[in-house]
């Protein structure tokens, strides 16, 4: 009895660590993530609100324009607008330095404004699997 088989574990694992796959993976999943993102901060979900105190303080402000009115972090536009998938690390997402500063406030006050909906990352993962799949088919 003889077998073949057209699959290699061995392609698999090469496109895995493939600068190639790594740029595929993070289009799959964090452009819909910055694009959620955006849009998430945009229709101001993000907890916990922004305080009285400094709503008050960005309407006595003459510059810069607030364009966000009671927008939890939308006053300027600048953190929005700087988001985007990194070019220079695989799996990141480029974003002015305070970004990162909401996203890691002291215990109980972060505002996670990054998400990916379940059918975005559904579709990620149904790319991901169909990339590694195509890749160990021997030829």
């Amino acid at each position: 009895m003889k077998f073949k088989s057209n699959f290699s574990f061995a392609r698999m694992l090469k496109r895995a660590e493939s600068k190639t796959f790594q740029k595929k993976t993070s289009e799959f999943v964090i452009n819909p993530m910055v694009k959620e993102s955006k849009e998430f901060i945009k229709s101001n979900k993000v907890t916990p609100a922004t305080t009285t105190k400094t709503l008050e303080k960005r309407r006595k402000r003459k510059t810069p324009k607030s364009i966000g009115g009671n927008t939890t972090l939308y006053d300027t536009g600048t953190l929005y607008k700087s988001l985007k998938r990194s070019k220079s690390v695989p799996y990141g997402i480029d974003m002015v330095d305070y970004g990162e500063k909401h996203l890691s406030l002291p215990v109980g006050n972060p505002r996670n404004f990054l998400t990916l909906s379940e059918k975005s990352e559904n579709e990620a993962n149904k790319k991901l699997v169909d990339n590694l799949v195509e890749a160990s088919m021997t030829k």
